[in-house]
């Protein structure tokens, strides 16, 4: 476990943190580690979670190409159906949950942080978003239902399609954005702790009524849609485009 840490408050609010090197990508090691996490805390949940990756410039730059891009269509079906798994555990756990943004949050990274009830933001000139279309690669049908209840539709259906890097001011108006502010990991704290303080389930029950109505049409519309999203992955012009970028970030 050295690509992630937890801990826990005297309030019961547990921090996790996750940090993988340059870009900080979304590695099979590294998801298997927040999995493993993400396990233990469900026997035992905290009263509140916080996700953040220690004030990195790159909250998440997405997967890591130059590992999965060689993958087979079988391997790369069970590796991002292993990520839509820890999204589904993160929405589910009995706690709330919070995510600290403080750097650019991209592609895998960015439906990352969807997962969470709440994303605190730094006042920073960084960068959002989905990029997949830019490699002529369409977005996973579930990331996008999830993307369009922590926004809007239109707002969902616009980012998603254009590949167009939102700010943090675009954040806030489209609702990606819960709090921008100097100090996220401050505020998030006191909101965390708050939410911590009140009494019994009603938190976490209140939070995974929602939840489960989203993972409902989340696994739908992948179970529809999964096979379209890996034929344009395998695509003449998605394989062109991803194995060019995985070399790039190879030679880096």
């Amino acid at each position: 476990m050295n690509k992630t840490q937890v801990s826990i408050d005297e309030h019961g609010v547990a921090r996790l943190i996750f940090r993988n090197g340059r870009g900080n990508p979304l590695s099979p090691d590294l998801l298997d580690e927040i999995n493993h996490q993400l396990d233990k805390m469900s026997e035992n949940p905290p009263r509140a979670l916080i996700i953040d990756t220690d004030s990195a410039s790159i909250y998440s730059g997405g997967f890591a190409l130059p590992i999965v891009a060689s993958w087979s269509r079988s391997d790369l079906r069970v590796f991002f159906e292993g990520f839509l798994d820890i999204l589904y555990k993160i929405m589910r756990i009995s706690c709330p949950t919070i995510t600290v943004i403080e750097g650019h949050a991209i592609a895998g990274g960015f439906i990352l942080s969807l997962a969470t009830d709440m994303r605190y933001i730094k006042d920073a000139p960084i960068k959002f978003g989905l990029s997949e279309v830019d490699l002529g690669v369409a977005l996973p049908a579930g990331a996008g239902v999830l993307f369009e209840y922590r926004t809007n539709s239109s707002s969902a259906l616009y980012h998603s399609m254009t590949g167009h890097l939102f700010s943090v001011q675009t954040a806030k108006e489209i609702g990606f954005a819960t709090k921008v502010c100097d100090d996220p990991l401050e505020e998030a704290m006191l909101m965390a702790q708050n939410l911590a303080k009140k009494p019994g389930k009603g938190v976490a029950g209140t939070r995974i009524y929602f939840n489960e109505r989203i993972i409902k049409e989340m696994k739908k519309a992948d179970d529809e849609f999964m096979d379209d999203f890996l034929d344009t992955w395998f695509s003449t012009e998605g394989q062109n485009a991803i194995q060019t970028l995985a070399q790039k970030l190879s030679n880096k």
